[in-house]
């Protein structure tokens, strides 16, 4: 009988290999169904933006624009977000030096606003796609947001095109390096959320 306890002890620690280090694996997020994965295609990217949205989370939101989308530290990264040109006119000086860290506070500042129970629905269309290389793309997209909040003044629907350049680290993650925003039909475009919200 301690014959047999002692096989199966030495088989099961030869197949398990309990002291080989292995592969750490990528963190996902909470959330349920708003899963953060690993972003080593482009569409994954904009999956996880719009999951970032719909879970109000400032940490897969930033996620979308960083090289090493593993971790929450944004010193370095290096993001552009130019607004709509009507949005330009009356907010230039706070658009001037928009980087990474105003991203995550605006995004964190619209979680505050949004109406209890509620899950905003955020869309991107790619209407054109430009292959520069084999790491970097020129994408123009429509976008569209519908959310509830609990600020009266603010627009439900948030809609605009804007022209993204969207780059693969060396890990093999994409991400959002530049923004450039523009008017649609209506004129709530995300550049004018971005102004409301970032104070």
């Amino acid at each position: 009988m301690k014959f047999i306890g002692v096989l199966l002890l030495a088989t099961c620690l030869n197949g398990c290999n309990l002291f080989t280090p292995r592969e750490p694996e990528l963190p996902t997020s909470g959330g349920g169904q708003f899963l953060w994965q690993a972003p080593t295609q482009p569409e994954i990217l904009f999956v996880n933006l719009s999951n970032a949205f719909a879970s109000l989370n400032p940490i897969d939101y930033t996620r979308s624009f960083s090289p090493v989308p593993t971790t929450d530290n944004l010193v370095g990264i290096v993001f552009t977000f130019v607004p709509a040109p009507e949005t330009a006119a009356q907010a230039a000086a706070l658009f001037a030096n928009w980087d990474i860290f105003s991203e995550r506070r605006f995004f964190e500042n619209f979680r505050n606003q949004v109406a209890p129970r509620t899950s905003p629905v955020f869309t991107i269309t790619i209407t054109e796609r430009l292959i520069v290389s084999q790491r970097e793309q020129q994408l123009a997209i429509v976008y569209r947001l519908q959310a509830t909040y609990t600020n009266p003044n603010l627009e439900s629907l948030c809609e605009g095109q804007s022209q993204l350049i969207i780059k693969q680290s060396e890990q093999g993650f994409w991400y959002i390096e530049s923004w450039r925003d523009f008017r649609r039909e209506i004129p709530f475009t995300i550049s004018e959320l971005k102004r409301l919200l970032i104070n």
